[in-house]
Protein backbone atom coordinates (compact mmCIF):
# COMPACT_ATOMS: atom_id res chain seq x y z
CA UNK A 1 0.00 0.00 0.00
CA UNK A 2 1.24 3.49 -0.88
CA UNK A 3 2.35 5.92 1.92
CA UNK A 4 -0.36 9.17 2.21
CA UNK A 5 1.40 12.37 2.79
CA UNK A 6 2.23 12.90 6.36
CA UNK A 7 0.15 16.11 7.49
CA UNK A 8 2.53 18.63 10.20
CA UNK A 9 0.36 21.59 11.55
CA UNK A 10 2.27 23.95 14.35
CA UNK A 11 -0.74 24.67 17.19
CA UNK A 12 0.39 26.60 20.00
CA UNK A 13 4.02 26.12 21.26
CA UNK A 14 4.14 22.43 19.05
CA UNK A 15 4.23 20.85 15.81
CA UNK A 16 2.14 17.83 15.22
CA UNK A 17 3.27 15.17 13.02
CA UNK A 18 1.36 12.64 11.38
CA UNK A 19 2.91 8.99 11.92
CA UNK A 20 1.08 6.24 10.42
CA UNK A 21 -0.11 3.39 12.13
CA UNK A 22 1.84 2.39 15.40
CA UNK A 23 3.13 -0.65 15.26
CA UNK A 24 6.11 -1.10 17.59
CA UNK A 25 7.02 0.52 21.09
CA UNK A 26 10.80 -0.12 22.16
CA UNK A 27 13.50 1.02 24.18
CA UNK A 28 16.39 0.92 22.68
CA UNK A 29 19.41 2.03 24.31
CA UNK A 30 19.02 5.43 25.92
CA UNK A 31 15.83 6.00 23.49
CA UNK A 32 12.14 5.26 23.21
CA UNK A 33 11.50 3.97 19.77
CA UNK A 34 7.86 4.09 17.97
CA UNK A 35 7.49 2.36 14.33
CA UNK A 36 5.08 2.79 12.03
CA UNK A 37 3.28 0.42 9.46
CA UNK A 38 6.47 1.49 7.18
CA UNK A 39 9.15 0.63 8.97
CA UNK A 40 9.99 4.68 9.78
CA UNK A 41 10.94 5.65 13.27
CA UNK A 42 10.54 8.49 15.93
CA UNK A 43 12.46 8.69 19.06
CA UNK A 44 12.13 10.15 22.47
CA UNK A 45 15.06 10.75 24.81
CA UNK A 46 15.10 9.31 28.47
CA UNK A 47 16.66 12.20 29.88
CA UNK A 48 12.76 13.46 29.64
CA UNK A 49 11.13 11.88 32.80
CA UNK A 50 7.75 11.38 30.70
CA UNK A 51 9.07 8.64 28.37
CA UNK A 52 7.83 6.06 31.18
CA UNK A 53 4.38 8.00 30.65
CA UNK A 54 4.55 7.52 26.63
CA UNK A 55 5.69 3.97 26.79
CA UNK A 56 2.57 2.93 28.96
CA UNK A 57 -0.07 5.24 26.79
CA UNK A 58 1.86 4.40 23.61
CA UNK A 59 1.49 0.54 24.20
CA UNK A 60 -1.86 0.50 24.49
CA UNK A 61 -2.08 2.52 21.34
CA UNK A 62 -0.52 -0.48 18.89
CA UNK A 63 -2.24 -0.89 16.09
CA UNK A 64 -3.68 2.76 16.12
CA UNK A 65 -3.39 6.27 13.96
CA UNK A 66 -1.04 8.15 15.41
CA UNK A 67 -0.20 12.01 15.56
CA UNK A 68 3.36 12.78 17.07
CA UNK A 69 3.95 16.03 18.71
CA UNK A 70 7.32 17.89 18.97
CA UNK A 71 8.44 21.32 20.88
CA UNK A 72 8.26 24.31 18.01
CA UNK A 73 11.25 25.82 19.53
CA UNK A 74 13.50 22.37 19.30
CA UNK A 75 16.59 22.03 16.88
CA UNK A 76 15.59 18.68 16.31
CA UNK A 77 13.08 17.52 13.42
CA UNK A 78 9.79 16.84 14.33
CA UNK A 79 9.80 14.12 11.48
CA UNK A 80 12.55 12.51 13.75
CA UNK A 81 11.91 12.86 17.13
CA UNK A 82 8.59 13.59 19.71
CA UNK A 83 7.57 14.48 23.20
CA UNK A 84 3.78 12.98 22.99
CA UNK A 85 1.47 11.43 21.06
CA UNK A 86 -2.32 11.45 20.48
CA UNK A 87 -4.59 9.54 18.38
CA UNK A 88 -5.33 10.47 14.95
CA UNK A 89 -8.92 10.66 14.99
CA UNK A 90 -11.63 10.92 11.68
CA UNK A 91 -14.03 13.77 11.90
CA UNK A 92 -17.03 13.87 9.69
CA UNK A 93 -18.70 17.14 8.51
CA UNK A 94 -21.76 17.60 6.00
CA UNK A 95 -22.35 19.68 3.73
CA UNK A 96 -25.73 20.56 1.55
CA UNK A 97 -25.61 22.11 -1.71
CA UNK A 98 -27.81 24.30 -3.67
CA UNK A 99 -29.77 21.47 -4.56
CA UNK A 100 -30.26 20.25 -0.89
CA UNK A 101 -28.40 17.38 -1.73
CA UNK A 102 -26.34 16.73 1.54
CA UNK A 103 -22.85 15.01 1.17
CA UNK A 104 -20.48 13.66 4.21
CA UNK A 105 -16.87 14.46 4.21
CA UNK A 106 -14.58 13.04 6.57
CA UNK A 107 -11.28 14.71 7.69
CA UNK A 108 -8.07 13.48 9.71
CA UNK A 109 -7.45 15.60 12.72
CA UNK A 110 -4.98 18.08 11.38
CA UNK A 111 -7.24 18.64 8.17
CA UNK A 112 -10.19 21.18 8.25
CA UNK A 113 -12.89 22.18 5.49
CA UNK A 114 -11.39 23.78 2.37
CA UNK A 115 -13.31 26.93 2.74
CA UNK A 116 -12.13 27.63 6.55
CA UNK A 117 -9.82 30.62 7.64
CA UNK A 118 -6.13 30.14 9.00
CA UNK A 119 -7.92 31.41 12.30
CA UNK A 120 -10.73 29.04 12.57
CA UNK A 121 -8.42 25.62 10.68
CA UNK A 122 -6.13 27.03 13.60
CA UNK A 123 -8.63 27.38 16.58
CA UNK A 124 -10.80 23.57 15.33
CA UNK A 125 -7.25 21.97 15.30
CA UNK A 126 -6.49 23.58 18.87
CA UNK A 127 -10.18 21.96 19.96
CA UNK A 128 -10.05 18.48 18.70
CA UNK A 129 -6.39 18.42 20.25
CA UNK A 130 -7.13 19.39 23.75
CA UNK A 131 -9.93 17.39 24.00
CA UNK A 132 -8.06 14.29 23.59
CA UNK A 133 -5.98 15.37 26.16
CA UNK A 134 -8.78 15.90 28.88
CA UNK A 135 -10.19 12.93 28.41
CA UNK A 136 -6.66 11.33 28.58
CA UNK A 137 -6.33 12.99 31.81
CA UNK A 138 -9.66 12.01 33.15
CA UNK A 139 -8.94 8.41 32.84
CA UNK A 140 -5.61 8.42 34.14
CA UNK A 141 -6.92 10.06 37.18
CA UNK A 142 -10.05 8.11 37.76
CA UNK A 143 -8.53 4.98 38.87
CA UNK A 144 -7.44 6.68 41.78
CA UNK A 145 -10.82 8.43 43.04
CA UNK A 146 -13.14 6.18 45.12
CA UNK A 147 -16.47 6.10 44.81
CA UNK A 148 -18.84 7.74 48.11
CA UNK A 149 -18.08 9.86 51.17
CA UNK A 150 -18.09 6.73 53.08
CA UNK A 151 -15.31 5.12 51.43
CA UNK A 152 -13.20 8.35 51.61
CA UNK A 153 -13.76 8.75 55.32
CA UNK A 154 -12.97 5.32 55.96
CA UNK A 155 -9.87 5.33 54.10
CA UNK A 156 -8.67 8.30 55.28
CA UNK A 157 -9.11 6.86 58.94
CA UNK A 158 -6.84 3.67 57.98
CA UNK A 159 -3.97 5.86 56.78
CA UNK A 160 -4.29 8.12 59.34
CA UNK A 161 -3.98 5.41 62.01
CA UNK A 162 -0.53 3.96 60.11
CA UNK A 163 1.08 7.42 61.08
CA UNK A 164 3.11 8.22 63.91
CA UNK A 165 2.83 11.36 66.11
CA UNK A 166 5.34 12.97 64.61
CA UNK A 167 4.33 12.83 61.38
CA UNK A 168 0.82 13.16 62.02
CA UNK A 169 1.81 17.04 62.48
CA UNK A 170 4.39 17.47 59.87
CA UNK A 171 1.79 16.04 57.09
CA UNK A 172 0.39 19.70 56.82
CA UNK A 173 3.27 21.31 56.39
CA UNK A 174 4.84 18.54 53.91
CA UNK A 175 1.54 19.18 51.98
CA UNK A 176 2.34 23.08 51.37
CA UNK A 177 6.09 21.94 50.27
CA UNK A 178 4.83 19.78 47.89
CA UNK A 179 2.04 21.78 46.33
CA UNK A 180 4.36 24.56 46.31
CA UNK A 181 6.47 22.82 43.47
CA UNK A 182 4.77 19.29 41.85
CA UNK A 183 3.22 21.50 38.92
CA UNK A 184 6.45 22.81 38.20
CA UNK A 185 8.28 19.35 38.34
CA UNK A 186 6.00 17.80 35.84
CA UNK A 187 6.03 20.91 33.16
CA UNK A 188 10.10 20.78 34.09
CA UNK A 189 10.10 16.72 32.54
CA UNK A 190 13.04 15.90 34.33
CA UNK A 191 13.57 12.57 36.60
CA UNK A 192 14.10 13.91 40.27
CA UNK A 193 15.48 11.40 42.40
CA UNK A 194 14.39 11.03 46.63
CA UNK A 195 15.97 9.89 49.31
CA UNK A 196 14.41 6.81 51.06
CA UNK A 197 13.46 8.17 54.45
CA UNK A 198 15.11 6.35 57.59
CA UNK A 199 17.98 5.16 54.74
CA UNK A 200 20.42 4.02 58.10
CA UNK A 201 20.09 -0.24 56.96
CA UNK A 202 23.63 -1.32 58.18
CA UNK A 203 23.84 -5.50 58.73
CA UNK A 204 21.74 -7.23 61.06
CA UNK A 205 19.17 -3.69 61.82
CA UNK A 206 16.41 -5.43 59.56
CA UNK A 207 13.72 -3.32 57.62
CA UNK A 208 12.86 0.00 57.96
CA UNK A 209 8.76 0.94 58.20
CA UNK A 210 9.38 2.28 54.94
CA UNK A 211 11.23 -1.12 53.04
CA UNK A 212 8.23 -3.05 54.45
CA UNK A 213 5.63 -0.94 53.19
CA UNK A 214 7.37 -1.24 49.66
CA UNK A 215 7.29 -4.52 49.98
CA UNK A 216 3.98 -5.25 50.57
CA UNK A 217 2.13 -2.72 48.45
CA UNK A 218 4.27 -2.90 45.72
CA UNK A 219 6.79 -6.23 45.74
CA UNK A 220 9.89 -3.79 45.48
CA UNK A 221 13.02 -4.07 47.41
CA UNK A 222 14.19 -0.79 48.69
CA UNK A 223 16.28 -2.49 51.09
CA UNK A 224 19.36 -1.83 48.07
CA UNK A 225 18.69 2.02 47.47
CA UNK A 226 19.28 4.69 49.06
CA UNK A 227 17.90 6.77 46.63
CA UNK A 228 15.20 6.37 44.03
CA UNK A 229 14.38 7.86 40.87
CA UNK A 230 11.19 9.15 40.01
CA UNK A 231 9.38 10.50 36.84
CA UNK A 232 6.30 12.52 38.29
CA UNK A 233 3.31 12.29 36.70
CA UNK A 234 0.50 14.12 38.82
CA UNK A 235 -0.38 15.43 42.21
CA UNK A 236 -2.87 13.61 44.13
CA UNK A 237 -3.76 15.00 47.41
CA UNK A 238 -2.17 16.12 50.63
CA UNK A 239 1.61 15.21 50.20
CA UNK A 240 0.84 12.54 47.77
CA UNK A 241 2.33 12.49 44.20
CA UNK A 242 2.05 10.13 41.49
CA UNK A 243 5.40 8.64 39.97
CA UNK A 244 6.61 6.29 38.23
CA UNK A 245 9.98 5.04 40.01
CA UNK A 246 12.24 4.42 37.08
CA UNK A 247 15.21 1.62 37.43
CA UNK A 248 16.60 0.82 34.30
CA UNK A 249 14.35 0.22 31.82
CA UNK A 250 11.68 -1.09 34.78
CA UNK A 251 9.31 1.42 35.77
CA UNK A 252 7.05 0.60 38.77
CA UNK A 253 4.05 3.33 38.93
CA UNK A 254 3.33 4.35 42.80
CA UNK A 255 1.62 6.50 45.14
CA UNK A 256 4.09 7.97 47.22
CA UNK A 257 3.79 10.61 50.18
CA UNK A 258 7.05 12.75 50.08
CA UNK A 259 8.90 15.53 51.81
CA UNK A 260 10.90 18.25 51.77
CA UNK A 261 14.33 18.13 53.86
CA UNK A 262 14.90 22.03 55.03
CA UNK A 263 18.46 21.51 55.89
CA UNK A 264 19.94 20.42 52.77
CA UNK A 265 16.35 21.56 50.55
CA UNK A 266 16.56 17.27 49.06
CA UNK A 267 12.95 15.58 49.13
CA UNK A 268 12.82 12.17 50.28
CA UNK A 269 9.96 9.41 50.13
CA UNK A 270 8.20 8.90 54.07
CA UNK A 271 5.47 6.06 52.73
CA UNK A 272 3.82 4.83 50.17
CA UNK A 273 0.09 3.71 49.63
CA UNK A 274 -1.60 1.21 47.34
CA UNK A 275 -2.24 2.49 43.22
CA UNK A 276 -5.90 1.88 44.26
CA UNK A 277 -6.78 3.45 47.13
CA UNK A 278 -9.80 1.59 49.04
CA UNK A 279 -10.95 0.86 52.19
CA UNK A 280 -10.93 -2.77 51.17
CA UNK A 281 -7.33 -2.87 50.21
CA UNK A 282 -6.46 -1.81 54.13
CA UNK A 283 -9.11 -4.24 55.76
CA UNK A 284 -7.20 -7.24 53.54
CA UNK A 285 -3.89 -5.97 55.23
CA UNK A 286 -5.11 -5.73 59.00
CA UNK A 287 -6.52 -9.01 58.31
CA UNK A 288 -3.06 -10.81 57.08
CA UNK A 289 -1.10 -9.33 59.53
CA UNK A 290 -3.13 -8.50 62.73
CA UNK A 291 -0.91 -7.40 65.27
CA UNK A 292 2.66 -7.92 62.97
CA UNK A 293 2.16 -4.44 61.23
CA UNK A 294 5.69 -3.60 62.56
CA UNK A 295 7.05 -6.94 63.04
CA UNK A 296 10.82 -7.34 62.42
CA UNK A 297 10.16 -9.68 59.80
CA UNK A 298 12.35 -10.36 56.34
CA UNK A 299 11.53 -8.95 53.20
CA UNK A 300 10.00 -12.63 51.52
CA UNK A 301 7.33 -11.93 54.51
CA UNK A 302 6.19 -8.70 53.39
CA UNK A 303 6.48 -10.21 49.26
CA UNK A 304 4.31 -13.23 51.01
CA UNK A 305 1.62 -10.17 52.04
CA UNK A 306 2.20 -8.35 48.90
CA UNK A 307 0.92 -11.55 47.11
CA UNK A 308 -2.19 -12.38 49.25
CA UNK A 309 -3.69 -9.26 49.06
CA UNK A 310 -3.29 -9.07 45.48
CA UNK A 311 -4.98 -12.73 45.28
CA UNK A 312 -7.93 -11.73 47.25
CA UNK A 313 -8.60 -8.51 45.03
CA UNK A 314 -8.50 -10.58 41.96
CA UNK A 315 -10.67 -13.32 43.59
Amino acid sequence: MAEQKNITRRVGGFYYTEFGILKSVEVIDRFLVITNEHGHERRKSKVYASWTSSKDKLEKLIDEPLITRAPADSAYSSKEWFSDAIVNEFFTARRVNDKGVATDITHRLLQAPKESDELTRELLFEARIQKQYAVENAVRLAKYERYSLEEDLQVLKEEREQLSAKDKESVDEDTADVRKVVEDWIEQDAVRSFGVFGYARSKGRGLKHIDKQFAMRYRFDSTKVKRIEVSVKAYLDKNYILGDIVQGNEVIECAMAIARRHEDNSWMVKTVRPLKQTARHYQLEREILGDNKDAPEPLPYWFDVYDKVVDELRA
